[in-house]
């Protein structure tokens, strides 16, 4: 049995496993329409779907970031306030770790302002820091982690550790 890449940012031998494909799977099951995934305050545009697709063809079609779930099943808190996805994190890219972003405050989606955020309790959130996790996590980062080579995960099932949703395939 294969086992599923850790890898989630382009570096290595092995592409980046896409945190996206499984929020991708709403649209093609017709539970989510594909303008869901984008912010209304971040430029959209129309995504075609196709039978052959499995995954949002580029970062585009995708404008928040989404609770680590690559690889192994990954167990998360059952805390109401526990974020699973928010906009956009500002601290990778679709090439890599934005270490001089590490300050950042906010997603870019909103002028850098704050964060839309929606909770395991489903519901929305507006938040002006990325502490905005289970007991003030970041939102953005693996729990005390600063450096990223593209393999990491949550330290633990009440840490929220949003990956960019979409990341270069080549």
């Amino acid at each position: 049995m294969d086992v599923p890449t850790q890898r989630w940012l382009p570096g290595g031998e092995e592409p980046p496993a896409s945190n996206s494909a499984s929020l991708f799977k709403l649209v093609r099951l017709g539970l989510a329409g594909p303008a869901v995934f984008q912010c209304g305050a971040a430029r959209s545009v129309t995504l075609v779907v196709r039978a052959d697709m499995a995954d949002f063809p580029g970062p585009q079609f995708i404008g928040y970031s989404y609770q680590h779930r690559i690889g192994a099943a990954r167990a998360i808190s059952t805390n109401p306030r526990m974020v699973i996805l928010a906009d956009s994190t500002p601290l990778f890219d679709t090439h890599g770790f934005r270490k001089d972003r590490l300050r950042a405050q906010a997603s870019d989606n909103h002028g850098g302002r704050g964060t839309t955020v929606l909770f395991r309790n489903m519901s929305v959130g507006w938040v002006e820091t990325p502490e905005a996790g289970v007991e003030g996590d970041n939102i953005f980062l693996a729990r005390d982690t600063y450096e990223y080579e593209g393999d990491e995960a949550p330290a633990d099932p009440a840490d929220t550790f949003l990956l960019p949703a979409y990341v270069e395939r080549k």
